[in-house]
């Protein structure tokens, strides 16, 4: 049986998502699920923050509150989500987030959606942004 690792910029499980996404697949699998928050504290969490406006990413909580954590300081906190999910036995990484997150290795396939579907600032968000729209700053690029 084929095991996918879910991992996401917040909490897991994400019970919200990854049953639809499973229940589509057709196929019986294994599922591992991994957050980059996972475990973490309010304290810890305001850490991730930076509180600039650089890219940050707005994610949701297991206690259906949401947090930010900034891009960059996300990125090595995936990789290590990434490689626990395939120590763990993954055969395949699905990351659930819009970002890019080209910058991930792995032994295994990882499914990157803001490669798949690339959408200016998908899952990021700037200070003060209200709506999708106010999250696009073309000052600071594109996150594809």
């Amino acid at each position: 049986m084929t095991t996918i690792g879910f991992a996401t910029i917040g909490q897991s499980p994400r019970d919200d998502l990854v049953p639809y996404l499973v229940e589509r697949l057709g196929a019986p699998v294994r599922v591992l699920e991994r957050g980059v928050m996972d475990g973490m504290d309010a304290a810890q969490l305001a850490v991730l923050d930076r509180g600039d406006d650089g890219l940050h990413m707005v994610t949701k909580l297991s206690d259906g509150g949401s947090a930010r954590i900034a891009y960059e300081l996300a990125v090595p906190r995936m990789q290590a989500e990434v490689d626990a999910l395939v120590a763990d036995g993954a055969d395949l990484v699905v990351i659930l987030c819009g970002a890019d997150w080209s910058a991930l290795t792995a032994k295994v396939p990882i499914v990157n959606p803001g490669k798949l579907f690339p959408t200016p600032r998908l899952c990021g968000e700037r200070p003060g942004a209200h709506t999708a729209a106010d999250t696009h700053d073309p000052a600071l690029g594109e996150v594809f």
